[in-house]
């Protein structure tokens, strides 16, 4: 049974007669004036995930049409590592693309920074918290006393302890 979704950007408010949907740069509105679709929606907008099954039928057309929910692969076999990045995955693959073989991309891409400075180490650790593991640094800056506050991976030797 297929699994759903909101995607993380969709922020939903209720107007007069109205359910607004944003997401990023465009805001979508449905027609409620019963009511019937904004308790449907509280009743899955919060959970991990949701089935089809679970909201009628012209409201799951209408959020999948929009492209407000995203549909999750089954099985999923993600490291625990990447279980929170897993929404931004998805948006962020083509359609021919699983979110396994997406990760194994990820971690197999070399990735070229110029200068370990400032920003340059700052880039470096999201990338790696994002889950890319192969890098090339490049610096020409001589390591000096007066630059060693905008090295983020600077461990100074006194400071280690050894037990």
């Amino acid at each position: 049974m297929k699994r759903w979704i909101f995607k993380k950007m969709v922020v939903i408010n209720k107007d007069i007669n109205s359910i607004v949907f944003q997401h990023l740069t465009k805001k979508i509105t449905l027609q409620d004036k019963e009511g019937n679709f904004e308790w449907e929606i509280k009743k899955v907008q919060d959970k991990p995930s949701f089935q089809e099954s679970e909201l009628d039928p012209s409201l799951f057309n209408f959020l999948k049409n929009k492209n407000l929910i995203l549909e999750l692969e089954e099985p999923i076999h993600l490291n625990a590592r990447y279980e929170k990045n897993y929404p931004f995955f998805q948006e962020a693959i083509r359609d021919n693309y699983s979110i396994n073989e997406f990760i194994t991309s990820i971690e197999n891409e070399i990735i070229l920074i110029l200068g370990c400075g400032g920003l340059g180490t700052v880039v470096l650790d999201c990338m790696l918290r994002a889950g890319f593991k192969k890098f090339i640094l490049i610096d020409g800056d001589k390591i000096e006393i007066s630059n060693l506050n905008r090295q983020l991976f600077l461990v100074i030797k006194e400071q280690i302890i050894i037990k």
